[in-house]
C-alpha cells in the first residue's frame, strides 16, 4: 500500500519558484497567491483524497487513477492522479492557448518525516516545497 499522506502540513522551504513561475508565465494574481507559505490539510482514505489550503477556501477531492476538472483563476484543468512506488503523482493538461500540449506535474512523498512536492511543467524548472507537520 503506498504510503499515506494524511496530516496538516506547514511549508517551511520553497526552492525555484521564481524559476518555476516565469516558465508558466503566471499572472500577478497566481504570484501573489503563491507568496504566502502554503498550508495543507490532506485526508486520505486509501486511494481517495480531500485536500484544503490555506490558499482556496473549497476543498479538492479527487481518487487515484479518476480524471476530474478543477479551476484555476478561470482555467479548467484536467488532472489524473496517480501512484510510482510511494510517490503520489498529479498529472495535468488544459486547452489554454498558453499551456496548450504541456503537461504540469506534480509529485509529493514523505522523506525523512517531511512532505516534499515538487511541480513543474514537464521539462521546466522544478518549484520544491518541504512541508512539516503541524
Amino acid at each position: 500500500m503506498p504510503v499515506d499522506l494524511s496530516g496538516q502540513w506547514k511549508c517551511i522551504k520553497r526552492e525555484g519558484l521564481e524559476e518555476y513561475l516565469k516558465s508558466i508565465n503566471a499572472s500577478d494574481k497566481f504570484k501573489e497567491v503563491v507568496s504566502t507559505m502554503p498550508e495543507l490539510n490532506i485526508i486520505q482514505d486509501g486511494d481517495n483524497f480531500t485536500v484544503t489550503s490555506n490558499r482556496k477556501q473549497d476543498a479538492q477531492s479527487y481518487s487515484i487513477g479518476v480524471p476530474f476538472i478543477s479551476e484555476v483563476f478561470g482555467t479548467d484543468i484536467k488532472t489524473v492522479a496517480s501512484w510510482e512506488g510511494d510517490k503520489f503523482v498529479m498529472k495535468t493538461t488544459t486547452d489554454a492557448a498558453k499551456y496548450a500540449g504541456k503537461e504540469h506535474i506534480t509529485t509529493r512523498e514523505i522523506v525523512g518525516g517531511q512532505l516534499v512536492q515538487k511541480a513543474s511543467l514537464v521539462g521546466g524548472p522544478v518549484v520544491t516545497s518541504i512541508y512539516e507537520k503541524k
